[in-house]
Protein backbone atom coordinates (compact mmCIF):
# COMPACT_ATOMS: atom_id res chain seq x y z
CA UNK A 1 0.00 0.00 0.00
CA UNK A 2 2.61 2.20 0.94
CA UNK A 3 4.44 1.60 -2.40
CA UNK A 4 1.20 2.78 -4.09
CA UNK A 5 0.64 5.71 -2.52
CA UNK A 6 4.61 6.83 -3.47
CA UNK A 7 3.89 5.68 -6.53
CA UNK A 8 0.29 7.81 -6.92
CA UNK A 9 2.35 10.96 -5.74
CA UNK A 10 5.28 10.32 -8.08
CA UNK A 11 3.03 9.94 -11.24
CA UNK A 12 1.03 13.29 -9.89
CA UNK A 13 4.21 15.36 -9.68
CA UNK A 14 4.96 14.09 -13.32
CA UNK A 15 1.90 15.25 -14.49
CA UNK A 16 1.94 18.61 -12.81
CA UNK A 17 5.40 19.28 -13.76
CA UNK A 18 4.18 18.34 -17.64
CA UNK A 19 1.41 20.92 -17.69
CA UNK A 20 3.53 23.44 -16.41
CA UNK A 21 5.42 23.14 -19.42
CA UNK A 22 2.81 23.01 -21.83
CA UNK A 23 1.34 26.13 -20.39
CA UNK A 24 4.44 28.13 -20.46
CA UNK A 25 5.14 26.81 -24.24
CA UNK A 26 1.40 28.57 -24.83
CA UNK A 27 2.77 31.56 -23.36
CA UNK A 28 5.94 32.14 -25.26
CA UNK A 29 5.83 34.22 -28.32
CA UNK A 30 7.78 32.60 -31.50
CA UNK A 31 8.11 35.02 -34.26
CA UNK A 32 9.46 34.42 -37.76
CA UNK A 33 11.27 38.32 -39.52
CA UNK A 34 11.85 38.17 -42.57
CA UNK A 35 13.43 41.88 -43.45
CA UNK A 36 14.48 43.25 -46.91
CA UNK A 37 15.88 46.67 -47.65
CA UNK A 38 16.50 49.38 -50.20
CA UNK A 39 19.07 51.92 -50.26
CA UNK A 40 19.36 54.90 -52.14
CA UNK A 41 21.75 58.31 -51.45
CA UNK A 42 19.54 61.47 -53.12
CA UNK A 43 21.43 63.13 -55.07
CA UNK A 44 18.31 65.41 -56.32
CA UNK A 45 17.87 68.36 -56.82
CA UNK A 46 21.41 69.27 -55.88
CA UNK A 47 24.10 67.78 -53.34
CA UNK A 48 24.36 70.37 -49.74
CA UNK A 49 27.42 71.33 -48.35
CA UNK A 50 27.03 67.84 -45.54
CA UNK A 51 26.89 65.81 -48.30
CA UNK A 52 23.88 63.39 -50.03
CA UNK A 53 21.09 62.03 -47.66
CA UNK A 54 21.18 58.01 -47.07
CA UNK A 55 17.82 56.21 -47.00
CA UNK A 56 16.54 53.13 -46.64
CA UNK A 57 13.09 51.34 -46.61
CA UNK A 58 12.48 48.04 -44.97
CA UNK A 59 10.13 45.51 -46.17
CA UNK A 60 9.39 43.31 -42.89
CA UNK A 61 7.18 40.22 -43.39
CA UNK A 62 6.30 39.07 -39.48
CA UNK A 63 4.69 35.44 -39.07
CA UNK A 64 3.35 34.41 -35.75
CA UNK A 65 4.07 30.73 -35.30
CA UNK A 66 3.42 30.90 -31.87
CA UNK A 67 0.06 30.15 -29.93
CA UNK A 68 -0.46 33.67 -28.50
CA UNK A 69 -1.41 36.91 -29.61
CA UNK A 70 1.78 39.30 -31.11
CA UNK A 71 0.27 43.11 -30.06
CA UNK A 72 2.13 46.24 -32.04
CA UNK A 73 5.03 44.92 -33.71
CA UNK A 74 6.90 47.68 -35.28
CA UNK A 75 10.86 48.60 -36.53
CA UNK A 76 12.07 50.88 -34.64
CA UNK A 77 15.99 52.00 -35.41
CA UNK A 78 18.58 50.43 -37.83
CA UNK A 79 21.81 50.24 -38.00
CA UNK A 80 23.56 50.62 -41.42
CA UNK A 81 26.44 48.81 -42.14
CA UNK A 82 29.14 48.16 -45.39
CA UNK A 83 31.64 45.56 -45.68
CA UNK A 84 33.87 44.29 -48.15
CA UNK A 85 37.03 42.01 -47.64
CA UNK A 86 35.31 40.23 -44.49
CA UNK A 87 35.68 43.70 -42.90
CA UNK A 88 32.78 45.42 -41.69
CA UNK A 89 32.29 49.67 -41.32
CA UNK A 90 29.26 51.14 -39.60
CA UNK A 91 27.98 53.83 -41.71
CA UNK A 92 25.24 55.45 -39.65
CA UNK A 93 22.06 54.77 -37.51
CA UNK A 94 18.76 56.01 -38.22
CA UNK A 95 15.27 56.11 -36.30
CA UNK A 96 12.73 54.39 -38.85
CA UNK A 97 8.97 55.38 -39.38
CA UNK A 98 6.01 53.93 -40.53
CA UNK A 99 5.24 53.99 -44.44
CA UNK A 100 1.43 55.41 -44.69
CA UNK A 101 0.41 51.70 -46.01
CA UNK A 102 1.81 50.06 -42.24
CA UNK A 103 -0.87 50.38 -39.40
CA UNK A 104 0.44 52.21 -36.44
CA UNK A 105 -1.09 49.21 -34.00
CA UNK A 106 -1.16 45.64 -34.83
CA UNK A 107 -2.48 42.53 -33.64
CA UNK A 108 -1.40 38.98 -35.08
CA UNK A 109 -3.12 35.68 -34.20
CA UNK A 110 -1.11 32.62 -33.97
CA UNK A 111 -0.86 31.44 -37.66
CA UNK A 112 -1.37 34.89 -39.10
CA UNK A 113 1.43 37.32 -40.81
CA UNK A 114 1.94 40.96 -41.43
CA UNK A 115 3.98 42.93 -44.31
CA UNK A 116 5.29 45.87 -42.55
CA UNK A 117 6.92 49.00 -44.22
CA UNK A 118 9.61 51.38 -42.29
CA UNK A 119 12.10 53.74 -43.62
CA UNK A 120 14.34 56.43 -41.95
CA UNK A 121 17.38 58.44 -43.26
CA UNK A 122 20.13 60.17 -42.52
CA UNK A 123 22.05 63.68 -43.85
CA UNK A 124 25.91 63.88 -45.23
CA UNK A 125 26.45 60.05 -46.26
CA UNK A 126 29.80 61.77 -47.92
CA UNK A 127 31.26 58.09 -47.30
CA UNK A 128 28.31 55.94 -48.55
CA UNK A 129 28.50 55.33 -52.64
CA UNK A 130 26.23 54.53 -55.62
CA UNK A 131 27.44 50.72 -55.81
CA UNK A 132 28.44 50.50 -52.37
CA UNK A 133 27.11 46.49 -50.84
CA UNK A 134 25.08 47.28 -47.56
CA UNK A 135 22.67 45.80 -45.19
CA UNK A 136 21.18 47.09 -41.66
CA UNK A 137 20.46 45.67 -38.46
CA UNK A 138 16.67 46.35 -37.81
CA UNK A 139 15.84 46.63 -34.15
CA UNK A 140 12.08 45.27 -33.79
CA UNK A 141 9.54 45.40 -31.09
CA UNK A 142 6.20 44.18 -29.45
CA UNK A 143 4.37 44.27 -26.54
CA UNK A 144 6.37 42.40 -24.42
CA UNK A 145 9.61 41.81 -26.53
CA UNK A 146 12.45 42.58 -28.70
CA UNK A 147 14.98 41.37 -31.41
CA UNK A 148 17.58 42.69 -33.80
CA UNK A 149 17.51 41.09 -37.28
CA UNK A 150 19.96 41.55 -40.54
CA UNK A 151 18.44 42.11 -43.67
CA UNK A 152 19.62 40.77 -46.92
CA UNK A 153 22.78 42.61 -48.26
CA UNK A 154 21.88 44.98 -51.40
CA UNK A 155 23.74 47.36 -53.59
CA UNK A 156 22.82 51.26 -52.64
CA UNK A 157 21.88 53.43 -55.93
CA UNK A 158 21.51 56.89 -56.78
CA UNK A 159 18.06 59.34 -57.53
CA UNK A 160 19.15 61.72 -59.90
Amino acid sequence: MRYMIVALLILGTLVLGCSKKEIKAETQVDLSIEPSGYYWINLMPVIPKEGPSFHAMFKIKVTNSGKTIVKNVKAVSAVIYTFSDEEEKKLGTMELEPSPSTPTENSLLPGEFIDLDFGGSFPGATHVTPGMTVYGNVFIVWDGGHTTVASLPDKVIATH
